[in-house]
């Protein structure tokens, strides 16, 4: 996994050489940071499964290769918080880093952790297979979605704010635009749902055709282009050339068309 942090200037890589960050340095006069300095601070050295970070990096939480989860500080490494969760397969952290989001191995519900204590807060949907889960850009809502359907809880309280009863019957990813009115979802093994964050309805089905399970997925920072990686390919979705291309058969959908590039 690699993260930019939101101003640029921080990167972070996890994997089998473990999880790390770095400061980017841009040459002058350079469009594109061709240099990352050499003094990246190890957080932990062992491999890293999964993760992910607020937008700034200064927190991250992280799944080692035991399933074990941790949420550590990018300036102050030595305060590590270690999460009462064995075999966590995903993490999620809110924009805040005050909550952690963990999903068991299983696929089997979540579990909600406060960041800075490691107190079990709330379990949602033990039983529904198929979870995954994202906080919203701004931070006021948990996505969810599973085979019980799809749904949004208010952060803080955890109250249901939206669902639907879509069942999604693979993991898949969940991705929310920088305004938070879109949200990728699953649909099936082999395809992705452009959501109306209002309704939790698909807007259109994202069916690359060959596309394996999906793995990431992540909206430009002007909500015009979104990029999905699987197994084996790369794809990039030019939203207003879709939305065109569905205008032209009355098939456009109802919420305002993002700026153009």
């Amino acid at each position: 996994i690699v993260r930019f942090s939101e101003d640029g200037q921080r990167l972070m890589t996890s994997g089998r050489r473990g999880l790390r960050v770095w400061k980017v340095a841009l040459p002058d006069e350079s469009p594109w940071p061709e240099t990352i300095a050499a003094d990246g601070v190890f957080l932990t050295s062992h491999d890293t499964y999964h993760a992910d970070a607020t937008p700034s990096l200064d927190r991250i939480a992280f799944v080692n290769v035991d399933g074990l989860a941790s949420v550590i500080e990018a300036d102050n490494p030595e305060h590590r918080i270690d999460l009462a969760a064995a075999n966590v397969q995903r993490v999620a952290i809110s924009p805040d880093g005050k909550w952690v989001v963990t999903v068991p191995q299983s696929g089997r519900g979540l579990v909600v952790w406060n960041a800075y204590t490691g107190q079990r807060v709330t379990d949602k949907h033990p039983t529904a297979a198929a979870t995954m889960m994202s906080f919203s850009t701004n931070g006021s809502w948990l996505a969810g979605s599973n085979t019980d359907g799809r749904f949004l809880w208010h952060t803080g309280t955890w109250d249901v704010e939206r669902q639907n009863t879509w069942l999604a019957d693979s993991p898949g990813v969940i991705a929310f635009s920088p305004n938070d009115k879109l949200v990728v979802m699953p649909r099936d093994r082999f395809s992705l749902g452009l959501v109306d964050s209002e309704t939790l309805q698909t807007l259109v089905a994202l069916d690359a055709g060959d596309r394996r399970l999906a793995s990431s997925a992540t909206f430009s920072p002007d909500g015009t282009r979104l990029a999905i990686t699987s197994r084996g390919s790369f794809e990039v979705w030019d939203l207003p050339d879709l939305r065109r291309r569905l205008r032209d058969l009355n098939l456009d959908w109802g919420q305002p068309q993002p700026a153009q590039p």
